[in-house]
């Protein structure tokens, strides 16, 4: 087993951590450790490391592309995303090269149901991008480590355990308790309040 297929291997046999949603880049590797140690893992593709870059088009041709990507990867009816995907392909036939990439690295072997909405369970609709995690990564390196190249795995328990561990579940706590500025999930939960709020009680009877 390697390095990441052990981590994820203690968070199940040690941390109890029986259940798991993964969202990743675009990573065989990664894939084949997560698959490894939970074969049943809901695995996601972070939206913002999927746009297949291997088109070697003129830029018109290939922000049609983009876009039309996109669009896929929004959709959350399967019926609808199987049309766009079939007409997708139909109207770039004239670029056998990049549909042949498209299908090794994005729809073979079920790779499709990691990276477009119509394939994501509801209750993890609002994990599309690792970008938290990155975000969480570059605050553990300069607020917690100050940037130092310090590569010592004991200085950096140390910091998780000493420093990290209680501000992080202060955080939590606050979040649980609605104290202090809303995050992500509480502003999108709070705008669907105030829809709501906002139908009046003759709209409902109609």
């Amino acid at each position: 087993m390697g390095p990441l297929a052990n981590f994820l291997g203690f968070l199940r046999n040690n941390v109890r951590i029986l259940n798991i949603e993964i969202t990743m880049d675009v990573s065989s590797t990664e894939l084949g450790a997560i698959q490894e140690v939970y074969p049943l893992a809901c695995n996601g593709v972070c939206f913002m490391h999927q746009e297949p870059g291997d088109t070697h088009h003129n830029n018109t041709v290939q922000s049609k592309i983009i876009a039309d990507l996109k669009a896929m990867m929004w959709e959350r009816d399967r019926p609808v995303f199987t049309r766009e995907l079939t007409a997708f392909i139909s109207e770039n036939s004239a670029y056998p090269a990049f549909l042949q990439y498209f299908n090794s690295q994005y729809l073979e072997n079920n790779a499709f149901m990691r990276w477009f909405a119509a394939y994501q369970p509801a209750m993890y609709t609002n994990m599309e991008t690792n970008n938290y995690v990155e975000s969480w990564h570059n605050q553990l390196k300069t607020t917690y480590l100050g940037r130092k190249r310090n590569r010592r795995v004991d200085r950096l328990v140390f910091v998780l355990v000493k420093d990290v561990l209680s501000k992080y579940g202060n955080n939590i706590s606050r979040i649980l308790l609605k104290v202090g500025r809303m995050g992500p999930e509480e502003r999108r939960h709070r705008a669907r309040e105030m829809q709501a709020e906002a139908i009046s009680a003759d709209a409902l009877n109609k």
